[in-house]
């Protein structure tokens, strides 16, 4: 078992490779895992915003976890997402992680309607009273309402809520990082484009989505925050952002520029969820030609 100190570095959001059906396309996970963990990233993290986790089924989304603890193997720390509408639901995904060998679990704020301050933190803590899981705190806005700083430091008292992947802005995850330090709480940045600015900061790593196509321009930021080459690693957070900026532009969804990414690299197929359209061929050039620019496709 992996302790929660072993949280650090780099630990891509993993895209969920699909068959036409939308089922788990198994090869092309085991692919796009062995792909990142040869790069030398420190953990994986199944079932995400970027994993299209809200939008599968339910058989889909146990078989991703299944998939990625039998092919980590143990060599680094797997955490699957447990989100869902409500704490009941949450805590079902959470067993069901627990059974398939998850070393840790993370969840946003439940998401069909606005919730108060204080709901939000009696979520979370019945989260982790009853599965005694050991829980990541997902504060993913705009698509859901921001969680107080405030709330999260009261949620880390609770020994078994270890960390955030904190994807606001950097006045946040500053916050979070100010009320939380000393507790051995782990604060991940979840926007990619502010991973220098929050390690500079105290943050252990980041959970960067793009890593799961250019793993070594992430893990080469971090390594050189902490080797305290500043300038080398500002240098390459404007070039990850580059990459970022100019993928994104592809399509106003943004993971289907990644699943077509991922599949021009030979990782998986293309499929994105229902119903979210496939790229145009004129897209889907636009794709390559990125990956040409980034020197990641000859």
């Amino acid at each position: 078992m992996f302790a929660a100190e072993s949280l650090q570095g780099i630990i891509p959001p993993l895209l969920t490779p699909l068959t036409p059906a939308e089922e788990i396309d198994e090869q092309g996970l085991r692919s796009l895992i062995n792909y990142v963990l040869a790069a030398g990233v420190h953990g994986v993290f199944v079932l995400g915003n970027m994993g299209e986790c809200a939008l599968l089924t339910e058989r889909a989304r146990v078989r991703a976890i299944e998939v990625t603890v039998e092919t980590v193997n143990g060599r680094v720390p797997v955490i699957a997402g447990i989100s869902d509408i409500g704490t009941k639901k949450v805590i079902e995904h959470c067993r069901v992680a627990q059974k398939a060998g998850a070393d840790f679990v993370m969840a946003t704020a439940p998401y069909y309607m606005p919730m108060r301050t204080e709901a939000v933190y009696t979520h979370f803590r019945q989260v982790a009273l009853e599965t005694g899981a050991r829980l990541l705190i997902y504060n993913v806005p705009p698509v859901i309402s921001s969680i107080n700083p405030e709330v999260i430091a009261r949620l880390a008292e609770i020994e078994n809520i270890v960390g955030v992947k904190d994807s606001a802005d950097i006045t946040h995850v500053q916050e979070v990082i100010f009320r939380t330090r000393g507790r051995g709480f782990r604060i991940f940045v979840g926007s990619a484009p502010l991973l220098a600015a929050g390690l500079l900061l105290g943050a252990q790593g980041g959970t960067c989505s793009p890593a799961n196509l250019y793993p070594q321009v992430y893990l080469r930021i971090f390594e050189s925050v902490r080797a305290g080459k500043i300038a080398e690693a500002l240098e390459l957070q404007e070039r990850a952002n580059n990459f970022e900026d100019t993928l994104d532009s592809v399509s106003s969804n943004p993971f289907t520029p990644l699943k077509m990414a991922a599949h021009l690299l030979g990782l998986c197929g293309p499929t994105v969820t229902a119903p979210y359209p496939p790229l145009t061929a004129e897209e889907t050039e636009s794709v390559r030609e990125v990956l040409r620019r980034f020197d990641l496709l000859p």
